[in-house]
């Protein structure tokens, strides 16, 4: 289990293949493991992938701050500099492409693309409402359809997913207890507390992190708007993120949009196989400014 100190804090990361380098950031609730099935090893056919626990999330250290957006950016900057990580490819899901946009920003010349997979930015969008636990009883009963139990203890974030789970076309009707290969956001069964729920509940009690993930620092339109790397943006049709995805659309100058059909925020976990099909497919460069037709799953 890979680690180096940054920042003050302990960081933990993974690394598998050859080739060009691909970072790959992952979102709130999650870490390297939402990750590392099938995007991953699919992916390290090409490139050498680096793919991190953000600081207060996975195994990586919990300090009392810096969740901004701009910093976690400083933390996979000085990650590349310590593996010697040169002009990657940067893949960032949810908040994890707030935090790309933030790298870019910071050290435009340090990365030479970027992938931001249903990314939600909150310089452009508000936090959308979360499940409320009102909502609860009817989203139990939807989701024992499945074959999942819901802890009444779970936190809002994870409920997000799995009220998407819940209406999800074609998303597998059983996930595993032990929520492997989904970051733990499957992990709802009522014998034991999963480890990604005990960080999330520690992070939100002891650190400034809640109020730090809406902080807009490296992330203001004026800054967007002057990034000239290419960007690939990837959104689900069922997103809650599509605020976001229309303000970046007109913000960013060299970017590429592609809509997924009948899918929402959590592709890249309840459809694993969508990120590498689009990022692998060598006959679609990015095209500034196109707006692709819908891919389907």
């Amino acid at each position: 289990m890979p680690k180096v100190e940054l920042n003050g804090t302990v960081i933990h990361y993974q690394q598998l293949g050859e080739g060009p380098d691909i970072v790959l950031v992952h979102g709130l609730y999650a870490n390297v493991a939402i990750w590392w099935q099938r995007i991953a090893l699919r992916l390290a056919r090409r490139y050498r992938v680096t793919a991190l626990d953000l600081r207060g999330h996975g195994y990586s250290g919990m300090p009392e701050s810096g969740y901004r957006a701009a910093d976690l950016a400083r933390d996979v900057l000085d990650l590349m500099d310590h593996l010697g990580v040169e002009k990657p490819h940067l893949l960032g899901h949810s908040f994890g492409g707030a935090i790309v946009l933030a790298c870019a920003v910071q050290q435009p010349d340090l990365i030479s693309r970027a992938t931001l997979a249903d990314a939600w930015i909150p310089s452009l969008q508000k936090q959308p409402p979360l499940p409320t636990r009102r909502s609860l009883p009817a989203l139990r009963r939807r989701l024992a359809a499945r074959g999942i139990e819901v802890r009444q203890d779970m936190p809002r974030v994870a409920l997000a997913y799995l009220e998407e789970l819940a209406d999800a076309p074609g998303a597998p009707r059983h996930l595993p207890a032990t929520g492997r290969g989904t970051g733990d956001a499957a992990s709802v069964r009522p014998a034991r507390m999963p480890h990604a729920q005990r960080r999330w509940l520690r992070l939100m009690r002891e650190t400034t992190a809640w109020s730090d993930f809406q902080d807009p620092e490296a992330l203001e339109p004026e800054q967007l708007a002057s990034l000239h790397l290419p960007v690939r943006l990837i959104y689900g049709r069922r997103s809650s993120y599509l605020a976001s995805r229309d303000a970046l659309a007109g913000l960013l100058p060299n970017r590429e949009l592609t809509n997924v059909d009948g899918v929402g925020h959590y592709f890249p976990v309840l459809h694993p196989d969508v990120l590498p099909d689009i990022l692998l497919d060598e006959t679609r460069p990015i095209s500034p400014g196109a707006n692709l037709e819908s891919v389907g799953i």
